[in-house]
């Protein structure tokens, strides 16, 4: 498909003429050298595959352990959404509310509607919401603190490790995966091809 066009870069505003690419083939601003695109096959395919996937290993992370603690002959075990919920125990509503959103409920919305949105890109459905679909897409994204926290978590077991000892569950693992697919999904969609196809999408639309 043709993206070539007038284009205006997100970092510099400057306005240049976006050229025809080849397959895997990048365009940059020609001013700043910021990443405009790159042209990827089947991008829309493979990121519906990743969105489905980090789903299915978020599912994985919230129903078995995720930490096990032993010391002193004692060995306590933790699931992901006891980081949540054990906050409340402590009085800490709020925080935990934070958390709980912003590393479960946040990132299923991102997901979700992630598949949503490139499922009507897709089989070209030209929904009228298309574009605040993509909006709210990019909004949760930039609400997305998964690799935040898996950081935040990679850190402690490091620090803890010298006073217990750790146990990695399943939950752990998944939640990595979760992470990078996640992380992968989102940026297989590039946002010029999408804007692009909404934009094809909702012009067929209306002269329908």
């Amino acid at each position: 498909m043709d993206y070539s066009g007038l284009h205006a870069c997100r970092t510099c505003d400057l306005l240049f003429e976006l050229p025809q690419l080849g397959w895997h083939e990048a365009a940059y601003c020609p001013r700043c050298d910021h990443h405009v695109m790159t042209e990827r096959p089947r991008h829309i395919e493979y990121a519906l595959a990743l969105a489905f996937s980090g789903l299915l290993l978020l599912l994985c992370s919230t129903a078995y352990p995720f930490l096990g603690f032993a010391t002193s002959g004692q060995v306590e075990s933790m699931t992901l959404l006891d980081s949540a919920t054990s906050l409340f125990a402590y009085d800490e509503k709020l925080l935990g509310v934070i958390v709980f959103g912003l590393i479960f409920a946040g990132p299923v919305l991102l997901l979700l509607w992630l598949i949503v949105l490139l499922l009507l890109l897709h089989y070209r459905l030209p929904v009228p919401g298309l574009p605040y679909i993509a909006r709210l897409v990019h909004f949760l994204h930039s609400w997305n603190m998964v690799e935040v926290f898996l950081i935040g978590t990679l850190v402690s077991v490091v620090k803890i490790s010298s006073m217990a000892s750790i146990q990695l569950g399943f939950a752990f693992w998944a939640f990595i995966g979760f992470t990078l697919c996640t992380i992968a999904s989102v940026a297989m969609v590039d946002r010029v091809r999408m804007w692009k196809d909404i934009g094809d999408l909702m012009g067929t639309a209306n002269r329908v």
